[in-house]
């Protein structure tokens, strides 16, 4: 039975953040220094200690939440193995276990929101599978109280910056724990009202966001109407599976829905900012690589998941051309760009029969270059193995056969975040 080791103060650029004495809590301190920057790699490092610094290290579940996670970190980089599960050790699971008592409250805080974020991203540290559904229900359920009888734009713009912060986070696991669960986002009316290119006022392709404020690419790396049409996507997914076990799926229908998102996935040209950061460059990478995969995405669910239908291998080779472009950047900005945008490679290389793709997205899996401590850290060890094992499925059954990646995402309860 491992235990959590003792961890010495890292330092760190944001000592205007430490309270005095704050020392005396190692997991604290490492959570600050150096687990925080790698749950939000794609946000601005200082931006994000003004906002959650202030409820981390206060007495409540954030901070309960924050020490659990780094303790994830510290026992899963200590044991370097993908398949070692943290939160099965005694010291870390009484952590989690002290948490759950939050699950049983009539109302959550805001708080208890950014607690449960925490706790989605201790199982994302620990391989993405487990019980995050039930903490992902608890951030749904606080984020409808701040959007409930508002206009959701307005909610945004003027709640606190840590409410902001917690809504867009859990509209941003929503949607992609909407591709495993394969039922419609839960926040998809409210995902519609703020950032659909047909009804809100947030996208112009010559303009930036309306407001900084509404943006999802300056904590997800994503544009605002690719977080829609993914969205969008797994509802007609959903759509198309009601008609189909009613046999009345009309195909002129599904493929009009799916052009109708579809035209707004094409490619744009990229307008970095002047003087752009590691970070700034990451978050415009990852969006391309997001806007693609979405593709492949819709384009599965019109044709089916045959990985020889043209079109899916088309949409695959313009994702796969984006997924190359980090190495050409720093190892910081390949390592969080690989991290980040692990729905693209699984998406590829479940809806791919070349075994040249397939070696191609493990390698980049495997986030050659990084300290074998920091490669153990998350989910791209998992989805290595729910390939690996489509893979060994596929090559028993005929090419004219649709690949059941749907069915292996769905039982392995793995979240692509």
């Amino acid at each position: 039975m491992a235990h959590v080791v003792s961890l010495q103060p890292q330092p760190h650029p944001y000592n205007m953040y430490m309270k005095p004495g704050g020392s005396n809590d190692p997991l604290m301190n490492h959570y600050l220094g150096s687990v925080m920057d790698l749950q939000y790699l794609l946000a601005d490092s200082q931006h994000i200690r003004y906002i959650l610094f202030p409820s981390v290290t206060n007495p409540g579940a954030s901070r309960k939440a924050a020490r659990l996670l780094a303790a994830v970190h510290t026992q899963r980089a200590t044991c370097r193995s993908e398949n070692y599960i943290a939160l099965q050790d005694q010291d870390v699971k009484i952590k989690y276990d002290e948490l759950l008592q939050v699950l049983n409250k009539p109302q959550y805080t805001e708080d208890d929101a950014l607690a449960a974020i925490s706790i989605i991203s201790s199982f994302l540290f620990d391989g993405g599978g487990g019980a995050w559904q039930e903490w992902l229900k608890l951030s749904y359920t606080y984020v409808d109280s701040v959007f409930r009888d508002r206009d959701p734009r307005d909610a945004l713009q003027h709640c606190s910056e840590t409410t902001r912060f917690i809504v867009k986070t859990a509209i941003w696991f929503d949607v992609l724990a909407a591709v495993t669960t394969q039922k419609a986002p839960r926040f998809l009316h409210y995902i519609r009202l703020l950032y659909s290119p047909e009804t809100s006022r947030v996208f112009d392709p010559t303009q930036p966001a309306e407001s900084p404020r509404l943006s999802m690419m300056s904590v997800m790396g994503c544009e605002n109407h690719i977080v829609w049409a993914l969205a969008e996507a797994s509802a007609l997914a959903v759509w198309k599976q009601e008609r189909m076990d009613r046999g009345s799926l009309s195909i002129p229908d599904l493929v009009m829905n799916a052009d109708r998102l579809d035209k707004h996935l094409h490619p744009t040209a990229s307008e970095l900012p002047y003087a752009a950061t590691e970070t700034d460059v990451a978050r415009d990478l990852s969006s391309s690589i997001f806007r693609a995969a979405t593709r492949v995405y819709l384009r599965s669910i019109v044709s089916g998941d045959y990985p020889h239908v043209p079109e899916i291998m088309e949409a695959i080779e313009e994702t796969m051309e984006f997924v190359r472009a980090p190495q050409e950047h720093s190892q910081k900005v390949h390592s969080s760009v690989v991290r980040s945008t692990v729905f693209a490679f699984f998406i590829c290389g479940a809806l791919t029969d070349n075994s040249r793709l397939r070696t191609e997205i493990y390698k980049r899996l495997c986030l050659e270059g990084e300290d074998l401590a920091t490669s153990t850290v998350g989910n791209s060890g998992s989805i290595k193995r729910l390939l690996q094992q489509i893979w060994a499925g596929r090559s028993k059954h005929a090419a004219r056969t649709p690949v059941p990646w749907r069915d292996v995402l769905r039982d392995s309860n793995m979240l692509l975040v």
